[in-house]
């Protein structure tokens, strides 16, 4: 997995990354007892997507 500056999906490796992401933290989201918290979540995001991106979710989320 690489980290990028930009936050956009538009190259495919992009959109297969985040719908893995999405795909494994269904599982722990849709169980109440094994929910992560909103800091790993976010960690998880970081690694993933780059720190771009959860700087723009979280823009998103407080709007």
């Amino acid at each position: 997995m690489t980290t990028r500056g930009t936050a956009k999906i538009d190259s495919m490796e992009d959109a297969k990354t985040a719908r893995w992401l999405s795909q494994t933290l269904a599982p722990a989201r849709a169980s109440i007892k094994a929910v992560p918290t909103d800091d790993a979540v976010a960690r998880i995001r970081a690694r993933v997507l780059g720190d771009a991106a959860v700087r723009k979710t979280q823009r998103s989320i407080a709007a």
